[in-house]
């Protein structure tokens, strides 16, 4: 049989192939050329993906990631350059508001480039978007405090909640941010106190950070005591004592709400009587009494105003001793912190301070009390005493209260020394925290 016809079928068909296949690994070889060609033609990336030595070039990249490690990166500069804050500036535009609120942030860090900017800012100020940690708006009022009093007249056109709530917010949470230079923000903030048709929440967080020069709003803050909503009575008392002893006509008001008033209020309401500072009969009882209230954090800041009256409230100074020596009870740094400020005893407080540190009940407030009456009270030798203690926490909190201290605490250098070797990161972080505030201090 003649097979040739065949033979010649199966060669034909195998140059087909061959040269099929020569032009797929041409394809290949011409595709992998040009990707390798287009990718020596990029400026090189470092391991988080971002444009070495210009990370403002990926501002403008598809890629949220790659805009927000853009960011990122610009902020870890030690200088930005122009070029940089430029395109910083367009991205505070970009469409993600991811991107917008983490430029806001830098922006927030470097006053003089948002003093720049402020045209660009102030616009975000309405913007509601989600952000990174909280919406836009929170973090356009940080970026345009950091600007100064001089953006205060912005602000203050801002303060109109019946044409943009958030942009209201937001005036108000750059206004707080300033401190005591925005008392010539009172006026208009008065205004807006009288207006019950609005939320008044961030014009009392305005006046509390405004402190004693928001005095002028003391009779419509003892009005807004009356309101209906507990968290603004709360605020309200908050306010009042940080305005300080011209607070005082609000002291009547006060005590009724620490006697009656919900938990938070009655505990605020203790708060701002130690802050205001009159240590009249009724102060003093209605704060005698409060040591009694059913609820723990009430109490606690009964103790602190008690202490914060200092000698005048020598009346109550056995319930406050009794409470310091309860080991079983609650708020025993707190009353042996308002034993030493009463009494001046402060050996007496320390012992009591120096138990609660090894304590599981409140190390850190003993720890900040201790700090304060560790020298007078001779008991740095007993703190450092304690770093041989072995639970890592009593350690822990015996190292900060060292580095509270500072400087008189030298003696505890050794044993700080020693600690960086623990076996244990906190402490040792702890240790290394302690001798930088020491050392540093002592220079």
């Amino acid at each position: 049989m003649d097979i040739s016809g065949h033979k010649h079928d199966r060669t034909n068909r195998y140059n087909d192939m061959s040269t099929k296949r020569s032009g797929i690994c041409t394809v290949i070889v011409v595709a992998s050329l040009l990707t390798q060609s287009a990718l020596i033609a990029q400026p090189a990336a470092d391991k988080t993906g971002t444009t070495i030595g210009s990370p403002e070039r990926d501002l403008v990249s598809p890629l949220v990631a790659r805009r927000l490690r853009a960011v990122h990166a610009i902020a870890e500069l030690a200088e930005i350059s122009e070029a940089q804050w430029n395109g910083l500036e367009q991205a505070l535009k970009d469409k993600d508001p991811r991107v917008r609120h983490r430029v806001l942030k830098l922006y927030a860090d470097h006053p003089a480039a948002a003093a720049k900017a402020i045209d660009e800012l102030l616009p975000l100020m309405a913007d509601a978007a989600p952000g990174e940690k909280s919406p836009v708006w929170v973090a356009a009022g940080e970026a345009i405090a950091a600007v100064g009093p001089s953006v205060i007249p912005d602000l203050i056109r801002k303060l109109e909640p019946a044409v943009d709530e958030i942009m209201y917010r937001s005036a108000c949470a750059a206004l707080a941010k300033i401190g005591p230079a925005s008392e010539p923000a009172l006026q208009r903030l008065i205004v807006l106190l009288a207006d019950d048709e609005i939320a008044v929440g961030p014009v009392l967080f305005v006046l509390q950070e405004i402190g004693a020069k928001a005095a002028p709003a003391v009779p419509l803050l003892i009005r807004r005591l009356d309101d209906e909503d507990f968290h603004r009575q709360y605020w309200t008392c908050r306010v009042l004592g940080a305005i300080g002893k011209e607070s005082e006509p609000s002291i009547p008001k006060l005590l009724d709400l620490m006697e009656n008033g919900v938990t938070s209020v009655r505990r605020n309401a203790a708060m701002a009587l130690g802050n205001i500072g009159i240590s009249s009969d009724g102060v003093l009882n209605g704060l005698d009494a409060a040591l009694r209230d059913p609820l723990a954090p009430v109490r606690q800041e009964a103790l602190i105003a008690l202490g914060k009256l200092g000698p005048k409230a020598a009346r109550s100074l056995d319930k406050i001793k009794a409470i310091a020596n309860d080991e079983g009870g609650s708020s025993q740094a707190d009353a042996a912190w308002a034993w030493w400020r009463i009494a001046g005893d402060s050996k007496g407080a320390a012992n009591v301070l120096l138990r609660e540190l090894k304590g599981y009940g409140a190390p850190w407030d003993a720890a900040r009390y201790l700090a304060e009456m560790a020298v007078a009270a001779e008991a740095i030798e007993p703190i450092i005493a304690i770093l041989d203690e072995p639970r890592v926490e009593t350690r822990v909190f015996a190292i900060k209260t060292l580095e509270l201290i500072g400087p008189p605490a030298s003696s505890a250098k050794a044993p700080l020394l020693e600690m960086r070797k623990d076996p244990d990161a906190d402490v040792r972080e702890a240790a290394e925290k302690a001798l930088v505030a020491i050392m540093r201090k002592d220079q």
